[in-house]
């Protein structure tokens, strides 16, 4: 009978220890990563996660890119790109990023609207660290420039 409890807790241990390491497997007390798992996969760190346009005079379109990088260690792909208003146009890479490689998002925003501004745009990715955010924000003011001569 204390044969049989000793079995019942070594079984119980060993399915703790499982569920506790995670995905990989195990060979005499060393855990080897498998593909899933966060250190393989691709990471994007971008350079600046916020792009302030300051104050600005009402033009037609304005723009900027957000530079990032894969840290990672796989190959980084750009799913998706999303805006929060229609007053915004994007142009996301359509290769793959490679380990150490530099690429950008071009965003282009209507600046038809007098006044401050703040916007987010939403990265989504193969990255460990999707979805990822970045924001635009500035003040749109009109000149007031008389031709009266």
């Amino acid at each position: 009978m204390i044969r049989l409890n000793k079995i019942r807790k070594s079984v119980i241990w060993f399915f703790i220890a499982i569920s506790v390491m995670g995905s990989g497997y195990i060979v005499r007390n060393y855990v080897f990563p498998t593909i899933n798992d966060k250190i393989f996969r691709p990471r994007i760190k971008f350079n600046t996660k916020v792009y302030d346009f300051g104050s600005i005079n009402k033009v037609d379109d304005i723009s900027c890119y957000f530079t990032f990088c894969n840290t990672g260690y796989g190959e980084l792909e750009i799913y998706r790109v999303i805006t929060t208003c229609d007053c915004m146009l994007f142009d996301k890479p359509s290769d793959l990023v490679l380990f150490g490689q530099y690429d950008s998002i071009l965003i282009v925003l209507d600046s038809n609207i007098v006044g401050y501004f703040s916007k987010e745009i939403i990265i989504i990715s193969n990255s460990v660290t999707s979805p990822d955010y970045v924001y635009l924000r500035g003040t749109v003011i009109t000149s007031n420039i008389n031709n009266n001569q």
